[in-house]
């Protein structure tokens, strides 16, 4: 793992860099290398939890790491990354226990679900603990008795062929429109 993903990134990534240009309030990942970080120490937007520019970014990779981020924009890598190789997700245990053992992190990107717009690049929704949070999202509009008028999320589908019927219909009970 330490060998694939935690090399040391000296090139920045187009995609990771037009994305950073955006200035989203927060970034979310499930990858544990090295990339995002590289090219927000590129644009000089990686800060330390407690001192610095409020407006950079710090790097949450444990429920911890929120106690001291002073900060309003969060990096956040949902699955560890392999600067704390006890804290990756990797093995089904690990998603079994995500909710005990990371539980601010789970907590905070369940609130971002609420109220923020996700761009999903590069990225399948596959992911067992992303699809729980999005879950658990559902049953608590599903259960206002009031209209709700729920945050739009946006998918770009990396794949070359369509999306099939179940699968869009599938993101669209959850507000995702798929690009």
């Amino acid at each position: 793992i330490i060998n694939e993903y935690g090399r040391e990134i000296n090139v920045a990534n187009p995609i990771v860099e037009s994305l950073i240009k955006l200035k989203p309030n927060h970034i979310v990942t499930t990858n544990f290398d090295n990339l995002i970080e590289f090219s927000l120490a590129h644009s000089n937007l990686v800060d330390t939890p407690i001192r610095g520019d409020l407006s950079r970014y710090v790097k949450i990779t444990k429920d911890v790491d929120f106690v001291n981020a002073k900060r309003n924009r969060f990096f956040i890598k949902m699955h560890g990354d392999t600067n704390n190789m006890e804290q990756l997700v990797l093995k089904e245990d690990d998603y079994l226990q995500y909710s005990r053992t990371h539980s601010f992190i789970e907590t905070f990107i369940k609130t971002l679900f609420i109220n923020h717009s996700f761009l999903f690049v590069g990225y399948g929704i596959g992911d067992y603990n992303l699809k729980l949070i999005m879950s658990w999202v559902e049953s608590i509009t599903c259960q206002s008795n009031q209209e709700i008028d729920r945050t739009q999320h946006f998918f770009i589908n990396p794949e070359l062929k369509p999306i099939n019927a179940h699968e869009k219909n599938y993101y669209q009970k959850r507000n995702i429109n798929i690009l």
